[in-house]
C-alpha cells in the first residue's frame, strides 16, 4: 500500500522515527480498521479505516496536529508498523465456523470445558448466556461480573493506577460491547438497561488515574449503548 502521498515529507520522517523507536503499542487489526496507541509526550490513540480493497479511507489521532485536520506522525508510525511488522490478521469468521462444523460434539464439548476451566470470568459469561435463571438472578450475575472487572485492576487501596487503567478500559468495554450488546440483540432491553446502569454507578465512584481519558470513553460507550 502506497500511503506516503497522504503525508507531508517531514511527517513521514518523524513517523518512521517513532516506529523505529518502538513507540507504536497496543495494535489491533480488523478487516476494515487498525487501532493503536503511539507513545510520545502523551499517549495518542490512532485509528485508521480501510475500504474493502485495503485503501485508506480516513484516519484519526487525538494529538493537536491531527485535531487540526492534518495527517500526523503518529498515524504515519502506525502505518509503518502495519507495513513492516507481522501484525496478527483478523479472525476469519467463516473459517472458524467451518472448524466448529467439522468437529465432533465431543471434541467441541471437551475443548469448551478445557477453556472454561482456565477462565473463571469466561465461565460466568457462558453461564449467563446458557443457563435459565430468573431476571433477578441473571442481573445479580451481571453485577458480580462487573464488580469482578473493577476489582481485578484495583490495588489494596481500591485505586486503579495508570498502568492498569488501559486494561481496565479494554475489559469493561468488551463487557459492554459483547455481553450487554447480546442482551440488546436478544431484545432483553429492560435487563440491558439495568446492567448498563450498574456499570455507570460503579464508574462514577471508581478511584482511577484517568489522565488518559479512559472514563470519558467508557461514559460515552455507556451513553451510546
Amino acid at each position: 500500500m502506497d500511503w506516503s502521498e497522504l503525508f507531508q515529507p517531514q511527517i513521514i520522517g518523524r513517523g518512521r522515527d517513532y516506529y523505529e523507536r518502538g513507540m507504536v503499542t497496543n495494535v489491533h487489526l480488523s478487516t476494515t480498521k487498525i487501532t493503536a496507541i503511539v507513545l510520545g509526550s502523551e499517549r495518542y490513540h490512532v485509528e485508521i479505516d480501510f475500504d474493502k480493497d485495503g485503501n485508506i479511507r480516513n484516519g484519526s489521532c487525538d494529538c493537536p496536529y491531527a485535531l487540526g485536520g492534518e495527517n500526523c506522525k503518529h498515524m504515519a508510525a502506525v502505518l509503518f508498523y502495519m507495513d513492516e511488522e507481522p501484525t496478527p490478521q483478523p479472525a476469519d469468521t467463516d473459517a472458524i465456523a467451518g472448524l466448529v462444523a467439522a468437529a465432533t460434539e465431543k471434541q467441541v464439548r471437551d475443548f469448551l470445558t478445557q477453556v472454561l476451566c482456565g477462565d473463571a470470568q469466561l465461565t460466568k459469561r457462558f453461564e449467563l448466556r446458557t443457563v435459565k435463571h430468573t431476571v433477578k438472578e441473571t442481573f445479580r450475575g451481571y453485577q458480580t461480573q462487573i464488580g469482578d472487572i473493577f476489582e481485578a485492576y484495583m490495588d489494596n487501596d481500591d485505586f486503579i493506577d495508570y498502568e492498569n487503567a488501559e486494561r481496565f478500559e479494554e475489559d469493561l468495554s468488551t463487557f459492554i460491547c459483547e455481553d450487554v450488546q447480546s442482551l440488546i440483540d436478544d431484545q432483553q432491553l429492560s435487563l440491558a438497561f439495568r446492567v448498563i446502569n450498574a456499570v455507570v454507578k460503579l464508574s462514577v465512584y471508581v478511584d482511577i488515574d484517568d489522565s488518559d481519558g479512559a472514563m470519558m470513553r467508557i461514559s460515552q460507550l455507556c451513553f451510546e449503548t
